[in-house]
């Protein structure tokens, strides 16, 4: 056997080592079953925690059952941050979406619309967070109302469905809109994030 057509052979059985790898991590684990029942089931409490914070490992199931908790946030502020959380950190165009209309949908609470913008910075670089806080005094620009963070161990996961070319102008094309809203809080905040973001663009 030549030493060229070795070197052709390894290299094929790297490629396919490589395709498994990344088949068997788009695979949902044992527990992304139970997780999404207890969600149809309407679950609450430390239950609701789990069962959101146990989809964050399900590429496949994960990013369907978290985007559909957004057509119906939940009213409680701790589950509503969790599953803001989640959907920054598994990064999927259906979450893409879902957190896309539920920040524009200006019949939802600010909130609801605030915790939605956290979910699309996770879709826009996995390094991102928004830190919202109360202005010291009225009248002030978006910095105060919001400062942007960079976290140095960023732990996103990839979901099935892979976020399209376009995501990163997809949110600010959002964070645009947003800009001119009827929310003087939620207007600030994304005009100072359309004005910060485009320096984080590129890979991820």
């Amino acid at each position: 056997m030549s030493k060229l057509l070795r070197s052709f052979q390894a290299l094929a059985l790297l490629e396919l080592i490589a395709f498994a790898g990344v088949a068997m991590a788009q695979q949902d684990g044992s527990w992304c079953a139970p997780a999404e029942a207890s969600l149809r089931s309407s679950a609450r409490g430390d239950t609701y925690h789990r069962a959101i914070r146990d989809l964050v490992g399900c590429p496949v199931s994960g990013p369907q059952a978290l985007a559909a908790q957004w057509a119906h946030p939940p009213e409680d502020t701790v589950a509503l941050q969790i599953l803001g959380d989640a959907s920054a950190t598994l990064r999927d165009r259906r979450l893409l979406r879902a957190a896309t209309s539920a920040a524009l949908n200006t019949s939802n609470r600010r909130e609801v619309r605030l915790t939605a913008i956290q979910a699309l910075l996770g879709q826009f670089h996995p390094s991102l967070k928004a830190v919202y806080r109360t202005p010291a005094e009225p009248g002030l620009g978006g910095v105060a109302y919001v400062m942007l963070a960079e976290q140095d161990h960023p732990n996103d996961r990839p979901g099935a469905e892979p976020l399209p070319p376009s995501a990163q102008d997809d949110v600010l094309n959002v964070l645009r809109q947003l800009s001119s809203d009827q929310d003087e809080v939620i207007r600030k905040i994304s005009d100072y994030l359309v004005g910060r973001l485009p320096s984080f663009q590129g890979p991820k």
